[in-house]
């Protein structure tokens, strides 16, 4: 639990459910909160205009796809447990983190 995290190798060293990422062309991750409730994806998002999110399966299946807006996005429901890419697509460039899917 108290682990470094070492960015990109896909290991969840300090066991906080999501191996650390690092954005790319300009996009920060720490913009970008994402978690599930109960059944519902939530994902809280800065307000950066023409914003896009796009959730993948392991299979590299786009099984998501929606705008974003600023505050608190209840983006929808996956069909099952297992973990999914998301990818957050903006006019400042794009990040993707982990998420896990109990």
């Amino acid at each position: 639990p108290e682990g470094v995290e070492i960015p990109n190798d896909g290991i969840d060293q300090d066991c906080d459910g999501e191996d650390l990422i690092v954005g790319v062309l300009g996009l920060s991750l720490e913009q970008i909160q994402v978690w599930t409730d109960k059944d519902k994806v939530l994902l809280l998002w800065s307000e950066i205009p023409n914003s896009f999110l796009e959730i993948y399966d392991t299979a590299g299946r786009l099984v998501l796809e929606t705008e974003l807006h600023s505050g608190l996005n209840e983006i929808g429901s996956l069909d099952s447990q297992g973990v999914y890419l998301v990818r957050i697509i903006t006019n400042e460039g794009w990040a993707s983190k982990r998420l896990f899917v109990n």
